[in-house]
């Protein structure tokens, strides 16, 4: 028993040291992790490490905000310009800041961001809104010459022949809601395309609430005003407002 001694304290200081070693260099920080594409998962705009559970938010151009992170808009099972359906296109320019023109198929088209309306910079007999520059130099930046996916409701198309869109990044961020969560937009509901009613008025009250963009102005600056149903209307101000 005696001369098993010296190897059995062998053996424990050996499994201290790799114990230890093992502590002081996790696996998953090497250099080389090994890591493969099936030891994450995406969920809920955040990528989940599968080992260990941590989360991070996706490298955006929006700061990882609610509209990145919880946004219910989801890009279909079906390609096409159809309800309920998706297409891929490059933005090639900016009309204003709800409104882009975008290149599909080698096909121009004219597309109307759902369920949100900013300030005035092109309306014809209207002067300039306040934020509607802001809003127009913010959309240029997060879509000019950018690729986009292009989501659709129930009406595709508006009286002026324009597609109706959620315009998703690469990120997922949908750029609608991140232009109401961020004072750039109001709420602007058209039926039937009002699915995501309760998401974007919650986003606009948090806009509200924090005095974001546009709503950071006094009230008789704003280019919304409340109607006698609570909703955000266009206040059209002239010049020496």
């Amino acid at each position: 028993m005696k001369k098993k001694a010296p190897a059995l304290a062998g053996i424990i200081i050996a499994v201290i040291i790799f114990a230890l070693f093992y502590l002081l260099y996790p696996q998953g920080e090497k250099a080389v992790s090994g890591e493969t594409s099936t030891d994450r998962t995406v969920e809920a705009g955040t990528i989940t490490d599968v080992k260990t559970g941590s989360s991070e938010m996706p490298k955006s151009n929006t700061g990882g905000t609610k509209a990145a992170a919880e946004s219910p808009i989801v890009v279909p099972d079906t390609e096409g310009i159809i309800p309920d359906g998706f297409i891929h296109a490059k933005v090639t320019r900016i009309v204003d800041g709800d409104t882009i023109v975008t290149e599909y198929k080698n096909e121009e088209y004219k597309i109307r961001l759902l369920c949100m309306d900013t300030p005035e910079t092109v309306k014809k007999g209207v002067s300039v809104q306040p934020y509607g520059k802001q809003a127009s130099e913010k959309i240029k930046k997060m879509l000019l010459n950018k690729k986009v996916t292009l989501v659709f409701e129930k009406d595709v198309y508006d009286n002026y022949d324009r597609l109706l869109a959620y315009v998703i990044l690469k990120d997922s961020t949908c750029v609608n809601a991140f232009l109401v969560e961020q004072g750039y937009a109001r709420v602007d509901m058209v039926r039937p395309n009002t699915v995501h009613r309760d998401y974007f008025e919650g986003l606009q009250e948090d806009a509200i609430r924090h005095k974001r963009g546009l709503w950071s102005l006094p009230v008789n600056k704003r280019p919304f005003v409340q109607n006698e149903k609570g909703y955000y209307v266009p206040q059209y101000l002239d010049d020496a407002a």
